[in-house]
C-alpha cells in the first residue's frame, strides 16, 4: 500500500487503567465489538501496529492516544473508534496528527529527536517498508547523541528527503520493544 493516512489521535474513556496490559486489552475488546476482522489483523500483527498511549488524566475522564503507521488500520480506527467511545476528533486538537505519507518526505536538514529507547534508521526503513510499501534507503550524520535520564537525544542531518519521512515515521510506529501498549514516545523537531 503507497500512500494513505497515518497519524495519531485522542479518544477518551471513564474507565481507569490499573496496568497497560488492562489497557491494551480494553482498547482490543471495543475493536472486536466493532469489526472481528480488524481485531484479529491486530493481534497478529507486527509490533508498532498499533499503540495505545497513555492513559493521560483529564477532568472527568481518561486521555489516550491511538496511533498507527499503517494507513489501512489507522483508516478504519480513525472512522470507528472515536465514535463507539463517543469521543470527538479535532484537527484543532494538539493531540491529533493525521498525515498523508507522501507527506513524510520533507526537505534534508537537522532533526532533534527524543525518545525513551534507541533508535536503529535501518529497522526503521524495513517498518517503513512493511507498513506503507515504500522502500527507502536511509542516508544521515549522527552529529549528536546524549543519554540523560532515561532519555536518548539524537541531532541527526538527513540528507535525503526519504531520511526525512523515516525520520518523521518515528512519531508513528514508535521504537522499542512492546510498542502497543507502552507510553515510551517520540518528539521529533526540525532544527532551522
Amino acid at each position: 500500500m503507497k500512500g494513505g493516512l497515518i497519524g495519531r489521535f485522542p479518544v477518551y474513556v471513564q474507565t481507569t487503567f490499573s496496568t497497560q496490559e488492562e489497557k491494551w486489552s480494553y482498547f482490543l475488546n471495543v475493536i472486536k465489538e466493532i469489526n472481528e476482522g480488524v481485531y484479529h489483523f491486530i493481534t497478529n500483527a507486527p509490533d508498532g501496529t498499533l499503540r495505545i498511549l497513555g492513559p493521560y488524566k483529564r477532568k472527568k475522564s481518561e486521555m489516550v492516544i491511538i496511533s498507527s503507521p499503517f494507513p489501512f488500520l489507522f483508516s478504519q480506527l480513525l472512522l470507528t473508534l472515536p465514535r463507539r467511545l463517543k469521543s470527538k476528533v479535532s484537527a484543532d486538537d494538539p493531540y491529533t496528527e493525521i498525515v498523508q505519507v507522501s507527506d513524510l518526505f520533507g526537505k534534508p536538514g537537522d532533526y532533534y529527536i527524543i525518545s525513551d529507547d534507541l533508535i536503529n534508521l535501518s529497522q526503521v526503513a524495513k517498518e517503513f517498508e512493511q507498513f506503507t510499501g515504500i522502500q527507502v534507503t536511509p542516508k544521515y550524520i549522527p552529529l549528536e547523541f546524549k543519554n540523560m535520564k532515561g532519555k536518548k537525544y539524537y541531532l541527526y542531518r538527513a540528507l535525503t528527503s526519504e531520511t526525512v519521512a523515516l525520520i518523521k515515521f518515528i512519531r508513528f510506529s514508535g521504537v522499542g520493544r512492546q510498542r502497543s501498549f507502552s507510553n515510551k514516545d517520540v518528539l521529533i523537531y526540525a532544527v532551522q
